[in-house]
Protein backbone atom coordinates (compact mmCIF):
# COMPACT_ATOMS: atom_id res chain seq x y z
CA UNK A 1 0.00 0.00 0.00
CA UNK A 2 2.78 2.33 0.48
CA UNK A 3 5.10 1.52 -2.37
CA UNK A 4 3.93 4.31 -4.53
CA UNK A 5 7.62 5.65 -5.02
CA UNK A 6 8.90 2.23 -6.50
CA UNK A 7 7.87 1.50 -9.56
CA UNK A 8 8.61 -2.26 -9.06
CA UNK A 9 6.89 -2.74 -6.35
CA UNK A 10 4.19 -0.56 -6.65
CA UNK A 11 0.65 -2.28 -6.81
CA UNK A 12 2.74 -5.71 -7.39
CA UNK A 13 0.83 -8.69 -6.63
CA UNK A 14 3.59 -11.21 -5.14
CA UNK A 15 3.90 -14.81 -4.88
CA UNK A 16 6.47 -15.68 -2.38
CA UNK A 17 7.84 -19.44 -3.29
CA UNK A 18 10.37 -19.88 -1.22
CA UNK A 19 11.38 -19.26 2.54
CA UNK A 20 14.87 -20.30 3.68
CA UNK A 21 17.04 -18.59 6.52
CA UNK A 22 18.95 -16.66 3.65
CA UNK A 23 15.93 -15.30 1.96
CA UNK A 24 13.01 -14.91 0.79
CA UNK A 25 11.92 -15.52 -2.49
CA UNK A 26 9.26 -14.54 -4.98
CA UNK A 27 8.00 -12.84 -8.39
CA UNK A 28 5.50 -10.47 -9.25
CA UNK A 29 3.11 -11.73 -11.04
CA UNK A 30 1.32 -8.42 -12.38
CA UNK A 31 4.31 -6.65 -14.33
CA UNK A 32 4.83 -7.21 -17.90
CA UNK A 33 7.82 -6.83 -19.22
CA UNK A 34 8.18 -5.45 -23.05
CA UNK A 35 9.48 -8.39 -24.21
CA UNK A 36 7.33 -11.32 -25.22
CA UNK A 37 7.72 -14.86 -24.90
CA UNK A 38 8.05 -15.04 -29.11
CA UNK A 39 11.17 -13.34 -28.16
CA UNK A 40 12.70 -15.56 -25.57
CA UNK A 41 11.96 -18.44 -27.76
CA UNK A 42 13.57 -16.47 -30.84
CA UNK A 43 16.65 -15.43 -28.24
CA UNK A 44 17.14 -19.09 -27.35
CA UNK A 45 17.55 -20.01 -31.14
CA UNK A 46 13.67 -21.58 -31.23
CA UNK A 47 11.88 -20.94 -34.96
CA UNK A 48 8.27 -20.23 -33.92
CA UNK A 49 5.47 -17.97 -34.66
CA UNK A 50 3.95 -19.19 -31.65
CA UNK A 51 3.83 -16.63 -28.26
CA UNK A 52 3.53 -13.49 -30.53
CA UNK A 53 0.50 -12.49 -27.70
CA UNK A 54 1.92 -14.13 -24.73
CA UNK A 55 3.96 -11.33 -22.33
CA UNK A 56 6.73 -12.07 -20.56
CA UNK A 57 6.26 -10.77 -17.33
CA UNK A 58 8.99 -9.61 -14.49
CA UNK A 59 9.33 -11.30 -11.57
CA UNK A 60 11.68 -8.68 -10.04
CA UNK A 61 14.43 -6.58 -9.87
CA UNK A 62 17.07 -9.74 -9.42
CA UNK A 63 18.63 -12.12 -11.92
CA UNK A 64 16.69 -10.19 -14.56
CA UNK A 65 18.21 -13.00 -17.36
CA UNK A 66 16.64 -15.80 -15.57
CA UNK A 67 13.78 -17.13 -17.41
CA UNK A 68 10.72 -20.02 -15.38
CA UNK A 69 7.56 -20.78 -15.61
CA UNK A 70 4.81 -20.36 -13.27
CA UNK A 71 2.32 -22.84 -14.30
CA UNK A 72 -1.10 -25.26 -13.48
CA UNK A 73 0.37 -28.12 -11.92
CA UNK A 74 -0.60 -30.86 -14.10
CA UNK A 75 2.33 -30.09 -16.11
CA UNK A 76 6.59 -30.69 -14.83
CA UNK A 77 9.74 -31.26 -16.04
CA UNK A 78 12.82 -31.95 -15.03
CA UNK A 79 13.16 -28.91 -12.38
CA UNK A 80 10.21 -28.59 -11.20
CA UNK A 81 8.86 -27.08 -7.94
CA UNK A 82 5.39 -27.82 -6.54
CA UNK A 83 3.83 -25.09 -4.53
CA UNK A 84 0.94 -26.41 -3.53
CA UNK A 85 -2.48 -24.72 -3.70
CA UNK A 86 -2.88 -25.42 -7.47
CA UNK A 87 0.66 -24.28 -8.79
CA UNK A 88 4.06 -25.36 -9.31
CA UNK A 89 7.03 -23.31 -10.92
CA UNK A 90 9.70 -24.90 -13.10
CA UNK A 91 13.33 -23.58 -14.06
CA UNK A 92 15.05 -25.75 -16.64
CA UNK A 93 16.41 -25.70 -20.24
CA UNK A 94 13.65 -29.01 -21.32
CA UNK A 95 10.68 -26.28 -20.08
CA UNK A 96 11.81 -24.52 -23.28
CA UNK A 97 11.95 -27.91 -25.56
CA UNK A 98 8.69 -28.94 -24.50
CA UNK A 99 6.52 -25.76 -25.32
CA UNK A 100 8.58 -25.79 -28.71
CA UNK A 101 6.70 -29.20 -28.81
CA UNK A 102 3.13 -28.00 -27.88
CA UNK A 103 3.48 -29.77 -24.41
CA UNK A 104 2.03 -26.70 -22.02
CA UNK A 105 0.34 -26.43 -19.14
CA UNK A 106 -2.74 -25.69 -18.97
CA UNK A 107 -2.37 -22.40 -17.31
CA UNK A 108 0.69 -20.44 -17.31
CA UNK A 109 3.34 -17.77 -16.92
CA UNK A 110 6.75 -17.17 -18.21
CA UNK A 111 8.94 -14.63 -15.93
CA UNK A 112 12.19 -13.44 -16.10
CA UNK A 113 13.61 -12.07 -12.94
CA UNK A 114 12.70 -12.84 -8.97
CA UNK A 115 12.39 -10.95 -6.57
CA UNK A 116 14.75 -11.39 -3.20
CA UNK A 117 14.53 -10.26 0.68
CA UNK A 118 16.00 -11.20 4.03
CA UNK A 119 13.67 -12.61 6.41
CA UNK A 120 14.23 -9.78 8.41
CA UNK A 121 13.75 -7.08 5.88
CA UNK A 122 10.36 -8.98 4.48
CA UNK A 123 9.02 -9.15 8.15
CA UNK A 124 10.13 -5.36 8.52
CA UNK A 125 8.52 -4.43 5.84
CA UNK A 126 5.59 -5.94 6.62
CA UNK A 127 5.31 -4.38 10.10
CA UNK A 128 5.82 -1.15 8.28
CA UNK A 129 2.37 -1.68 6.13
CA UNK A 130 4.97 -1.95 2.93
CA UNK A 131 2.60 -5.44 2.12
CA UNK A 132 -0.79 -6.99 2.44
CA UNK A 133 -0.74 -10.42 2.89
CA UNK A 134 -3.07 -13.29 1.29
CA UNK A 135 -3.03 -16.55 3.17
CA UNK A 136 -3.41 -19.13 0.85
CA UNK A 137 -4.00 -17.36 -2.79
CA UNK A 138 -6.54 -19.35 -4.87
CA UNK A 139 -4.96 -20.84 -8.42
CA UNK A 140 -7.34 -18.38 -10.36
CA UNK A 141 -5.66 -15.45 -8.79
CA UNK A 142 -2.20 -16.37 -9.39
CA UNK A 143 -2.64 -17.71 -13.25
CA UNK A 144 -6.07 -17.30 -14.43
CA UNK A 145 -6.51 -13.70 -13.84
CA UNK A 146 -4.98 -11.27 -16.62
CA UNK A 147 -2.54 -9.60 -15.32
CA UNK A 148 -4.31 -5.82 -15.08
CA UNK A 149 -6.81 -7.23 -12.83
CA UNK A 150 -4.38 -8.83 -9.96
CA UNK A 151 -4.07 -6.55 -7.72
CA UNK A 152 -7.43 -5.51 -7.09
CA UNK A 153 -8.53 -8.94 -7.06
CA UNK A 154 -6.10 -9.58 -4.55
CA UNK A 155 -6.66 -6.51 -2.57
CA UNK A 156 -10.55 -8.07 -2.59
CA UNK A 157 -9.48 -11.07 -1.25
CA UNK A 158 -6.90 -9.29 1.45
CA UNK A 159 -10.12 -7.43 2.43
CA UNK A 160 -12.24 -9.94 2.86
CA UNK A 161 -9.58 -12.38 4.13
CA UNK A 162 -9.29 -9.86 7.07
CA UNK A 163 -13.15 -9.17 7.42
CA UNK A 164 -13.19 -13.46 7.85
CA UNK A 165 -10.64 -13.21 11.38
CA UNK A 166 -12.62 -10.41 12.67
CA UNK A 167 -16.15 -12.51 12.82
CA UNK A 168 -14.82 -15.98 13.39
Amino acid sequence: PVMGTDATFDKSVILIYEESLQHVAGVILNKPNITTVHEVFRIKGFKTTDFRRDKLFMGGPVNHDHVMLLHSEEWKSQNTLRLGNGFSITSDHLMMDKFYLADRPKFWRMICGISLWTPDQLENEIKRKYWMILDNPKPEIVLETKWAKQWQLAVDQVSQQTIDKFFN
